[in-house]
């Protein structure tokens, strides 16, 4: 890792074969944990950038991908896992209690993120055998995201009613200019 402010290099052993990295801000304090999701026991290893003590979690199994996001927008990433085989989200989040969204199907592959600028992270796949990104939105709002290619400008409009934490009404449709590609976002629920 290279500090972006003074240029010095440091390396750190976290994890071993076989984990998965899972960066993010787990403690609240706008730095990126050192965080691994280990599939052979289910368990997350997290080093906490504030106290630089560490905790180990067992949330998930062998065949989930791990999906770190602040789903409840308390500004500390939630442990979570993605299930394909189930097509269900486990969300734990970091100030207590659980939760479980059907979101998904087998061959589907996780992309959470903040995608509406709410503060919270969005429940999300990409299924590559069509091209299309679901999202399902902190708010329970879904859409869907399709590209087509040959065209040359991209459509997104979000759902009626969803708007992000600066705004005071949603969003207009906006277009933009990309090379070789179109996407249309749409209301699906």
């Amino acid at each position: 890792m290279v500090n972006s402010g003074s240029g010095t290099v440091t390396t750190l052993q976290w994890g071993v074969s076989g984990d998965i990295p899972v960066p993010a801000d787990f403690d609240g304090d706008g730095r990126t944990e050192f965080a691994i999701f280990r599939p052979s026991t289910g368990q997350w290893y997290i080093r906490y950038s504030s106290t630089q003590t560490a905790a180990v979690v067992t949330w998930g199994a062998s065949q989930d991908f791990p999906v770190a996001g602040d789903y409840d927008g308390d500004g500390r990433a939630d442990v979570a896992v993605f299930r394909p085989s189930e097509g269900l989200w486990y969300i734990r989040y970091s100030r207590g209690g659980t939760g479980t969204v059907a979101w998904g199907t087998v061959n589907d592959v996780p992309v959470a993120g903040d995608y509406d600028g709410d503060g919270r992270a969005d429940i999300a796949v990409f299924r590559p055998s069509a091209g299309i990104w679901y999202f399902r939105y902190a708010t329970g709002a879904t859409a869907f995201l399709r590209s087509i290619i040959g065209a040359s400008s991209i459509s997104i409009q979000r759902p009626p009613g969803i708007r992000n934490a600066r705004e005071s009404k949603p969003a207009p449709t906006r277009t933009t200019s990309v090379s070789g590609l179109a996407c249309n976002l749409a209301r699906t629920a």
